[in-house]
């Protein structure tokens, strides 16, 4: 097992350093499940961006944008810029910072710090060679997201969650003194361990709470969340329209086993 990484739901995603991302699931044989199989590309470090999980390839160097609800991905081949890209960062303008380890012997050992701009064809070196030595890992620490409140299946007390159904969560974001829930992007919102998408490709804004102000109501696909039957509480993460990261959990009640 290589790179590993937890989303704001508590599900813990990792490699073993071949093209497969493996999520870490209590109800599957082995206690875990494949997400997703990029093919030839062998993934090392995870990180999340905005909802995708970023897997970084050593080689060839790449960094695939995983959409872990859906298994779906784009690959971004830098065979041709780097070496041996080892880990990915994001930055917060959005782009993406990545190592090159320069470990592959035929173009050298020397080691260098990229920037990936928006779009990703954006791609400039910004350091190479010494002080940087055997470089391999690299981390950056964004702004640390803001926790807002969110009712699961707005009316009910018990917030029941039947495995089973083919059917759709209801999930609000209130607006509170200290949050207004109008900011949040509704497609920036990701929930669940699996971290679904809104079923609708759109949120809708009404007073769900009946306090005088105006929440956020979104839908999501059952199936889609990754929700297990152990769980006694369901998270959500997203974004506000200026970057702001932010997240809540509310408890929930399983029904059912999974399909």
């Amino acid at each position: 097992m290589d790179g590993i990484v937890v989303d704001n739901g508590g599900a813990v995603y990792f490699t073993n350093q071949s093209g497969i991302v493996y999520r870490v699931a209590s109800g599957a044989p082995d206690g875990y499940e494949a997400v997703v199989d990029v093919g030839p590309y062998s993934l090392n470090g995870l990180v999340f961006d905005a909802g995708s999980l970023l897997a970084t390839a050593i080689g060839p160097p790449a960094v695939a944008e995983i959409d872990v609800a859906t298994g779906t991905f784009t690959v971004y081949d830098f065979s041709t810029q780097m070496r041996s890209s080892e880990d990915t960062a994001v930055g917060g303008d959005g782009s993406w910072w990545v190592i090159d380890s320069g470990f592959v012997t035929n173009f050298g050992d020397d080691s260098g710090l990229y920037r990936v701009d928006v779009p990703r064809t954006d791609i400039i070196e910004l350091l190479r060679g010494e002080p940087l030595g055997d470089t391999v890992d690299l981390l950056i620490v964004g702004p640390r997201a803001i926790g807002v409140g969110i009712d699961i299946t707005p009316g009910s007390g018990t917030n029941p969650v039947n495995l089973k159904s083919e059917g759709i969560i209801p999930v609000a974001i209130l607006t509170t003194g200290d949050f207004d829930a109008t900011t949040v992007d509704p497609m920036s919102v990701a929930f669940g361990p699996a971290g679904a998408r809104e079923a609708h490709g759109q949120g809708h804004f009404s007073d769900v709470d009946f306090d005088g102000d105006i929440d956020l109501m979104l839908h999501f696909r059952t199936q889609e969340t990754g929700i297990q039957p152990a769980d006694t509480e369901a998270c959500l993460t997203a974004q506000t329209f200026e970057g702001q990261a932010i997240g809540g959990c509310d408890l929930i009640t399983v029904k059912g086993g999974r399909k």
